[in-house]
């Protein structure tokens, strides 16, 4: 493999029901009040009998434009593995196949998953990443910066791409992102060299 795709799930590839709408739509259609506080950790938030899940236009026509050409393709999420059977309804109820479907184990960020395939694949030469990370969210942040250096040392060229409600950010949604990046480079220089 020389090219990696990997593709977030909610937000990103998929326009999953948020949890407060998410909770309203699921309480008229059952009629009876939602049991649980958590929402991304439950299967009810995958109810394809309550909700109408689809993926975003844009962002499976780049989905499907890798498939199609020599890259492997992976979804990568933070659903915990107990929720694959709902998750993989979802991908087969809108004719989405990839090559791999990786799941939330334990403490493993994403960047623990993406450093293992470049490990598991000398061959590696490119890995794009699509995914709709907050910009209040540093820490999500850091799980794809934290690794551009091992993979950039190792001649890999990285992207990560932000997804803004579906469509692929343009630089002014994404300065954010780019101001971490910077942050995090003017630190390590200050730390080797001042």
């Amino acid at each position: 493999m020389k090219r990696l795709a990997i593709y977030d799930f909610d937000g990103t590839l998929i326009n999953s029901p948020e949890k407060e709408e998410g909770i309203q739509q699921w309480e008229r259609v059952k009629g009876e009040k939602y049991p649980y506080q958590g929402w991304w950790g439950r299967k009810e938030s995958l109810d394809t009998e309550v909700f109408d899940i689809k993926p975003f236009p844009d962002i499976l026509t780049k989905l499907n434009s890798d498939l199609k050409s020599d890259t492997y393709v992976i979804i990568l999420t933070s659903r915990m593995e107990k929720l694959r059977p709902e998750l993989e309804n979802v991908l087969k109820l809108n004719g989405i196949n990839v090559h791999e479907v990786v799941m939330k184990r334990g403490a493993e960020t994403k960047g623990d998953v993406i450093l293992r395939y470049v490990a598991n694949n000398p061959d590696l030469k490119y890995v794009v990443v699509y995914d709709d990370f907050a910009d209040d969210n540093p820490d999500k942040i850091k799980e794809y910066t934290d690794i551009k250096d091992e993979l950039v040392s190792k001649g890999i060229e990285y992207n990560v791409i932000r997804v803004v409600e579906g469509r692929v950010s343009n630089m002014l949604e994404s300065t954010n992102i780019l101001n971490f990046m910077i942050q995090d480079e003017v630190l390590k220089f200050r730390n080797e060299y001042l």
